[in-house]
């Protein structure tokens, strides 16, 4: 996934951007919004989409009943304002919902959705690194894991 060489390179440092975790927790429809320059990726951002009352809801991959934070668009190193920005515009030329609860609170996109974004402060957790497959982390667990 986009994602994985982007995490693992550096910023932001959050076990919840890894390609595994996203595809055991994202719910409703997967949507990766992707940013390309002439050299090639440049970064994106993990959504999911889905509809409530007729109105399409984009939300942060994995969103829904864990509390997951740390969230923020992933992108080689320096380009996290160019990712975001790209990203916002996008964003901005739909009409649509978009819930970002979880996003980091340093991310560049709370600052570029603009007038219309609603901020709502939230608990942090406390940050642990994950290994970068979902093979290792349950090896990694107490007691008896198996892989679905």
């Amino acid at each position: 996934m986009v994602s994985d060489p982007l995490v693992a390179g550096g910023g932001p440092p959050s076990p919840f951007l890894w390609s595994w975790w996203l595809t055991h927790t994202t719910v409703g429809e997967p949507l990766i919004v992707t940013v390309y320059d002439d050299e090639g990726l440049v970064g994106g951002v993990a959504l999911q989409r889905d509809r409530v009352a007729g109105v399409e809801r984009l939300r942060l991959a994995g969103a829904g009943v864990l509390e997951r934070d740390h969230l923020d668009v992933v992108a080689r190193t320096g380009r996290h304002a160019d990712v975001a920005a790209e990203v916002a515009r996008w964003l901005r030329a739909g009409d649509r919902v978009v819930d970002f609860d979880g996003v980091a609170e340093t991310s560049p996109l709370r600052r570029l959705l603009g007038r219309r974004a609603v901020v709502r402060p939230a608990a942090l957790a406390p940050y642990a690194t994950l290994p970068g497959s979902f093979e290792e982390y349950l090896a990694g667990r107490r007691g008896s894991t198996a892989a679905p």
